[in-house]
């Protein structure tokens, strides 16, 4: 998915409507993937563990860059 944002940051100028799209949809995957980690973490047995630390820092490094 991060490949995605930042091919579509990087072909589409800022102002565009295809830009605009993708951060809209960008900024909803972060949100929900920020819901839903800690109840897949647990699922499987990791209780938010370092992998799953690791993606929520991933996010929130993300979400600071947006």
């Amino acid at each position: 998915m991060m490949l995605v944002r930042e091919n579509c940051r990087l072909y589409n100028a800022p102002g565009t409507q295809v830009r605009h799209d993708c951060d809209v949809v960008f900024k909803f995957y972060l949100d929900e993937s920020q819901k839903v980690l800690p109840q897949v973490c647990q699922r499987i047995g990791l209780q938010l563990s370092f992998v799953c630390d690791l993606h929520v820092i991933n996010i929130n490094i993300q979400v600071a860059l947006f």
